[in-house]
């Protein structure tokens, strides 16, 4: 009888572990597919966006003609504002994307050259007007009185600072102010965005830079429903060799703050 219960013991201890390798098994097959499936889903974003740049780079030329063209009525000046303005918007994002793609990747290398930061703020600050009236808002913009140069990728940081202004302006409750201050600090430039907006929980702040991270305070989902912008924001301070934080404005609203060396590691 022992013998028989010793016997029994040891079939079922032996079917447990081929049910176990064989869930095991499972798992490591829909691990596999599901990389597959990841792999072929960020090649076609990569072929995509880089097949749309291009196109879009026309479309943008081709708008920035018409809305400078002269001789255009009121409605007209509107419609080819509007225009330059949606196509301003829709390269950004692509660029964006492949700022995301490439940061994720380990490939995105900026280009470094002499950037007039006050002169990037100036273009950001102009391209904004259309959204400021529509929500009836006004732009603080705050800088140091000497010039403000540093190493850095033209293209990037214009991206970084219209993502920036973008989220303040979605975000910030109509007739309220966004302040945009620059000040130098040793060897580096710091570039504060701040808005009236829903405020965002400290566990919740760092969240708001990762791609497709689901959280858990109902502001914070309203802050991150968007989060591509703020995720290429990440990637450009990140590929400078800066820093990018989310810091408490009061009661109410949050800060951008970024720091950038005057002079990175960047190739030319």
């Amino acid at each position: 009888t022992e013998l028989l219960l010793r016997v029994q013991a040891l079939l079922r201890i032996k079917h447990l572990q081929e049910e176990q390798e064989r869930a095991a098994e499972q798992l490591r097959l829909q691990r596999d597919e599901l990389m597959r499936r990841q792999q072929r889903q960020e090649e076609t974003i990569a072929l995509l966006v880089h097949d749309m740049k291009n196109p879009l780079a026309g479309v943008l030329s081709n708008a920035e003609f018409l809305a400078s063209s002269p001789g255009l009525d009121a409605d007209q000046e509107e419609c080819a504002s509007d225009i330059l303005h949606a196509s301003r918007r829709v390269h950004r994002m692509v660029m964006s994307l492949l700022d995301v793609s490439q940061s994720e990747s380990g490939v995105l290398q900026p280009r470094a050259a002499e950037v007039d930061l006050a002169e990037l703020v100036s273009q950001v600050r102009i391209q904004s007007v259309p959204k400021l009236r529509e929500k009836g808002l006004t732009l603080t913009v705050v800088l140091p009185p000497e010039p403000i140069a540093l190493e850095a990728d033209r293209d990037m940081l214009l991206r970084l600072l219209a993502n920036l202004l973008e989220n303040a302006l979605r975000h910030a409750p109509p007739h309220t102010s966004i302040a945009l201050e620059l000040q130098a600090v040793p060897e580096a430039l710091e570039l504060r965005v701040s808005d009236s907006g829903p405020p965002i929980p400290e566990a919740e702040r760092e969240r708001l830079f990762e791609t497709h991270v689901p959280v858990d305070d109902t502001t914070a989902r309203l802050r991150a429903r968007r989060g591509l912008g703020l995720s290429s924001c990440r990637a450009i301070v990140d590929a400078h060799g800066g820093k990018i934080a989310l810091e408490a404005n009061g009661a109410e609203g949050v800060t951008f703050c970024i720091r950038l060396p005057r002079r990175a590691a960047l190739s030319r």
